[in-house]
């Protein structure tokens, strides 16, 4: 007995690319993140987690690209004293 399968191939491999884009840009958004961090003086992110109140093994999955809350972003974005527009104002994001 045979069965047909029917599938939306184009779909399923535009997720699947939709997906693969989005790891790539959390991983460029922690990046910046450990860029911003090193040039506020903070060479360890514990130091920061902690004055953030985030746990560290948090904070730094942060820093290899986990998604997070918005709210705990602009919370990070706050602290580091810097804007959403000067954030994303970086060659990886353009």
């Amino acid at each position: 007995m045979r069965y047909q399968i029917k599938c939306k191939t184009s779909s399923f491999v535009t997720y699947l690319y939709d997906l693969d884009k989005a790891e790539k840009e959390l991983k460029n958004v922690g990046e910046r993140l450990r860029q911003l961090r090193i040039s506020k003086g903070y060479s360890n992110y514990e130091h920061l987690a902690y004055e953030l109140g985030i746990s560290r093994s948090q904070y730094g999955r942060y820093e290899k690209g986990a998604n997070m809350k918005m709210s705990t972003f602009i919370k990070i974005l706050r602290f580091l004293q810097i804007s959403f527009s000067e954030f994303f104002d970086d060659k990886k994001f353009n």
